[in-house]
């Protein structure tokens, strides 16, 4: 399978990983392939098609920032303009 990964590091990083095709057929990561970026071998349950589509669900863990910009100015105009009595 070749144009999934783009390194033999990303390959080793899924090894044994499950794979399907949209037609439903199951697989699994098996190696990388030696002189060629990226490319893998994979097994698969049934024959796969050279026009099937192979997917691997995965989940990558997002750090999201923290923002925090108090505009303490407005805050301060805001409440006395509501109070005004």
């Amino acid at each position: 399978v070749k144009g999934m990964f783009s390194s033999h590091l990303e390959v080793a990083k899924f090894e044994g990983a499950s794979i399907r095709t949209v037609s439903g057929i199951r697989g699994q990561v098996k190696r990388a392939v030696k002189g060629e970026h990226g490319v893998f071998r994979a097994t698969f349950e049934d024959k796969v098609l050279s026009s099937d589509i192979i997917f691997l669900r995965s989940w990558v863990q997002v750090h999201p920032q923290r923002l925090y910009n108090p505009v303490t100015n407005l805050l301060h105009a805001a409440s006395g303009a509501a109070g005004g009595g």
